[in-house]
């Protein structure tokens, strides 16, 4: 953080940084499993892989343009969001201690989309933007084509989050006058909407 890149690691019973390690590139969002750190870096359009153990990097592994949000799936894959590109996708091979990735490439790019990617509570299922919200099945080779809302109108898209309880989708639709939280089942059927106030950009859940 700070003028140079760099990731500090903390004793926080002690409320001390105890070590720091030097970083190629300025950081973003970081995502722990296991005893691996990632780490996504917007400007290079790589994710640093970071042995919080050793405090030393592993490897980096090159991701579609702006990686941004990232999040683990049921089969413990880390997903990474590409605002405007796409999805990366990057596995861990225990067998041959070996991280490959996969990415997932939009079919119309755009660079003016949100950076969000929400994860079902079953883990099966990652959701995205992509001129609108879609879901995709962790095990399925190609990213969806429909909408998860049939009648969303993407242009008024202000963000989501996911219910890691009931698996419920809260849905931000932007108003002119005020803005509306649109609840919806995780089979895309509205449940309820309530009028919120105007400006709203992210949504809360309850975990």
């Amino acid at each position: 953080s700070g003028t140079n890149a760099s990731l500090s690691f903390c004793d926080f019973s002690k409320s001390i940084i105890t070590s720091s390690l030097n970083l190629k590139y300025k950081p973003g969002k970081m995502l722990l499993k296991g005893k691996y750190i990632y780490v996504t870096h917007p400007e290079a359009n790589v994710v640093s892989v970071i042995d919080h153990i050793t405090k030393t990097e592993v490897t980096e592994i090159p991701t579609l343009n702006h990686p941004s949000d990232l999040i683990i799936d049921a089969l413990n894959d880390v997903w990474i969001d590409c605002p405007g590109a796409g999805l990366t996708k990057i596995k861990h091979l225990s067998w041959q201690n070996q991280l490959i990735s996969e990415d997932f490439p939009l079919s119309n790019a755009s660079s003016d989309v949100p950076c969000r990617i929400g994860l079902a509570p079953s883990g099966a299922y990652v959701y995205y933007f992509d001129n609108g919200l879609k879901r995709h099945f962790i095990s399925n080779n190609q990213l969806p084509d429909n909408k998860f809302i049939a009648n969303e109108e993407p242009n008024l898209f202000g963000g989501f989050n996911i219910d890691y309880n009931s698996g419920n989708v809260y849905y931000i639709q932007k108003g002119a006058a005020s803005d509306k939280l649109m609840i919806y089942q995780s089979n895309g059927n509205l449940l309820t909407e309530l009028n919120v106030g105007s400006g709203s950009i992210q949504t809360l859940s309850a975990y």
